[in-house]
């Protein structure tokens, strides 16, 4: 059986797109049982920021039923060790970000969803072309249906390079060198032949022997974590909320403060949803800290929308493989290293950062970079699409100067599309482009292609393919003060979404779409950027307000701003 390609955008081959169909079908689920409330008996959990309710807490989520609500009504909850939601499909649900509050004390990461693997592995003969959900495999008798199970390949040198990336295979015994592929359920099974509940993204090669492996015949599935405030209270290396082999899980109207490693990270993770959120702060004391959300190791089908996120080294990163998942319509700013203030270095929000991301989606985000990089080597066939990107991070008061750059575009990121992006404000001055010439990391660019790294600006080792594979339609600049065209293609409507097929309910009144070349104002406002002004302004439940420009937050390794 062979599935229908999105083939809407015409000014996008089918060969560099999918048809997007991210996060939960139907929608994320109104859980309306409450099996505890963790206030009271048998839990008693007192919520007043001093006595310790770990195990209140997780006796309520280890003891409640499927698919049942745990309560945690207005309060403070200390805890001192991470909540594990155990794998019954149990939603842990506050009163809201402003009223329900959980302090981690310890630096163990504050919840994690998680369910246990598998090593069940299988060659796959045949089917595994775009397109297509059946697949003849070697041996079936250790899949079966509704198991969780990920398709990948060996590197093929054309298009992939892990850059000695030993985490960005899905198994670490692979040692990076298979990191392109996706995540899909098993719904039939007759003999060797499995059938998925989609069709694949990309076309496989025989060459590069395709393999089946399952992720879990008992994935965490409709799991939640709803109307919460979250912060931790130490340095840590973990992150504030960790998903790991989830599948329909989600994480809605939560504010993360403070995280460590990331706020949310996701690993080998389907069809699940982060939205609504707020994520900001974090803790500065190494390189690769304080991420927003981070889809880590090969997530399929994620769905990351109407998210705020603030003061952070990077907001919305993908890494080690994925493909599928979607970013859209969520708000950045402030994206610094780790030796804020001591820094003038602008960092990625829509971040691509290890081998071997492919047919992903960011759309409608308000941000102040993109960057798919080559940090950990090659992705290919993302496509950016009605993001607006301001170039600055407010760096006009944040003494924010260098590598003020529209797209970064690295080494070994392939197939590249942007469409429909509006990049700088008015009145910028800079150079367009810069590629395979001597550049300065003190100059705006509108896009710097096929260097090598953030700071690189020497043509030696320039690859000539990022630019030749790149494509580039209907993007307007401040700095050309033009939209600028692919001359190869004559379609220039471009289309509302690549993955919604009508304005969504939550964007209320406001214009839809709210960003491109072909409306007036050309970047707008989404629900995301109203709420961060809300924020600031502080009218809104959020707990942060933007510090003067000239105060610095403490430097690492304390790294967070106290406002």
């Amino acid at each position: 059986m062979f599935l229908p390609i999105f083939a809407d955008a015409a000014i996008i081959s089918d060969n560099r797109l999918i048809q997007w169909q991210p996060g939960i079908p139907g929608g994320i689920p109104s859980r309306t049982t409450i099996c505890a409330n963790v206030k009271e008996s048998p839990y008693n959990a007192i919520g007043d920021g001093v006595a310790d309710d770990t195990a209140a807490i997780q006796n309520a989520l280890n003891n409640c039923p499927q698919n049942s609500v745990v309560y945690l009504p207005e309060g403070t909850y200390k805890i001192s060790a991470q909540l594990s939601l155990v794998n019954k499909g149990i939603v842990i649900r506050g009163d809201g970000p402003s009223k329900t509050k959980i302090l981690q004390t310890s630096a163990t990461g504050i919840i994690s969803f998680s369910a246990s693997s598998s090593g069940a592995i299988t060659d796959v003969l045949s089917g595994f072309i775009k397109g297509s959900n059946q697949l003849t495999v070697a041996d079936a008798s250790s899949f079966n249906v509704g198991d969780y199970v990920y398709i990948d390949q060996l590197n093929d040198p054309a298009l992939v390079d892990s850059y000695g990336c030993s985490y960005c295979s899905f198994w670490s015994s692979d040692q990076g060198n298979r990191t392109l592929g996706e995540g899909a359920l098993i719904t039939a099974k007759s003999g060797n032949i499995l059938t998925l509940d989609r069709g694949l993204y990309y076309t496989f090669s025989s060459q590069f022997v395709p393999k089946l492996k399952k992720v879990s015949a008992t994935p965490m599935k409709n799991a939640g974590v709803e109307d919460l405030y979250l912060e931790m209270l130490v340095p840590g290396g973990k992150a504030n909320i960790l998903m790991q082999a989830c599948v329909k899980c989600w994480v809605k109207n939560v504010e993360s403060n403070k995280g460590g490693e990331d706020h949310i990270r996701m690993r080998t993770c389907y069809k699940s949803e982060i939205r609504d959120s707020y994520i900001h702060h974090g803790y500065y004391f190494s390189g690769g800290k304080s991420y927003g959300v981070t889809l880590f190791n090969h997530n399929t089908d994620i769905l990351v929308e109407n998210n705020v996120f603030y003061y952070l080294r990077h907001s919305m990163v993908i890494e080690a493989g994925g493909a599928g998942n979607v970013f859209a319509y969520c708000y950045s700013d402030r994206m610094f290293e780790e030796n804020y203030p001591n820094t003038d270095w602008l960092m990625a929000d829509l971040a691509i950062h290890g081998s071997h991301p492919y047919m992903n989606l960011f759309e409608g985000n308000m941000g102040n970079h993109i960057g798919p990089d080559y940090t950990h080597g090659s992705s290919s066939q993302n496509t950016f699409f009605r993001n607006y990107i301001d170039m600055e991070s407010l760096g006009e008061s944040r003494n924010i100067t260098l590598h003020l750059i529209g797209a970064d575009i690295q080494k070994y990121n392939r197939y590249i599309n942007l469409v429909g992006n509006v990049f700088g404000e008015l009145g910028y001055t800079g150079v367009y482009e810069a590629e395979n010439v001597v550049c300065s990391n003190g100059q705006k660019y509108i896009y710097k292609i096929g260097y090598e790294y953030d700071s690189d600006c020497q043509p030696t080792g320039n690859d000539p393919l990022v630019k030749q594979t790149l494509l580039r339609h209907g993007n307007f600049d401040y700095i050309s003060n033009s939209v600028v065209w692919d001359p190869t293609i004559s379609d220039h409507n471009i289309p509302n979404s690549l993955y919604l097929s009508s304005k969504p309910s939550w964007f209320g009144s406001l214009p839809w779409p709210a960003i491109g070349p072909d409306i007036s104002p050309m970047s707008g406002t989404i629900p995301a950027k109203q709420r961060f002004d809300a924020i600031m302004a502080g009218t809104s439940g959020g707990t942060d307000t933007e510090p003067p420009a000239d105060t610095t937050p403490p430097s690492a390794p304390t790294g967070v701003s106290v406002n």
